[in-house]
């Protein structure tokens, strides 16, 4: 799936914003969290080798689901490819990579830099509703607040993102899907959401 969320209220403006994607890499660090069955899952940094089978397990989390277009995985590599990966953070358990949640530039009418799009956010069939989707997402989310980060949007279940601070803004739109921002400043940009184009390999 794609998700992503909203905070704030009123007709929010950009502002300037610089992104040095460099220096937020070399800030990235690895999380050890528990989710609800106890059993020690570790949040970290996707790292060279991991290639494969952050594809895999993206590719059989996204199998029967409904909302698919069946090219979640080459949608990660693609961004990954055009160096548009702004977050790439991998849930770790017994030495199996189990989750995944990719973060990338997105562009918004009258705000160009600062926001960014979540997803895809991908848990193993067998890894699923145990809170590891919601610790991926947490932990990414407040990563790239840290980064200067003006809000992250997302497409998706609004039951389940709105539990993470995600609401619905009229004046911002992608077309007829159900999107949901978060803002980190208070501000709301207005306008049609554009998202890389690495995003076109799930209309081919």
């Amino acid at each position: 799936m794609i998700h992503a969320a909203t905070h704030g209220r009123g007709r929010g403006q950009c502002g300037r914003h610089r992104y040095d994607t460099a220096r937020a890499r070399a800030t990235r660090c690895a999380a050890l969290v528990r989710p609800r069955d106890g059993l020690s899952v570790n949040i970290r940094d996707e790292h060279a080798g991991d290639e494969e089978a952050i594809a895999r397990l993206t590719r059989q989390a996204f199998l029967g689901q409904k909302h698919t277009c069946g090219k979640e995985y080459l949608l990660v590599g693609a961004l990954r490819d055009a160096g548009a990966l702004s977050l790439s953070l991998v849930a770790e358990r017994g030495g199996q990579l189990v989750g995944h949640i990719a973060f990338s530039p997105v562009r918004i009418e009258g705000c160009e830099q600062g926001w960014f799009g979540i997803g895809p956010l991908s848990v193993l069939a067998g890894h699923q509703r145990q809170g590891i989707g919601s610790l991926l997402l947490r932990e990414g989310m407040a990563q790239i607040r840290q980064r200067a980060a003006l809000g992250c949007v997302v497409v998706g279940d609004l039951n389940y993102y709105q539990r993470f601070g995600f609401k619905a803004y009229p004046a911002l739109r992608y077309g007829d899907m159900p999107l949901f921002a978060q803002s980190f400043t208070g501000e709301i940009p207005q306008g049609t959401l554009h998202y890389h184009p690495a995003f076109d390999i799930c209309n081919t």
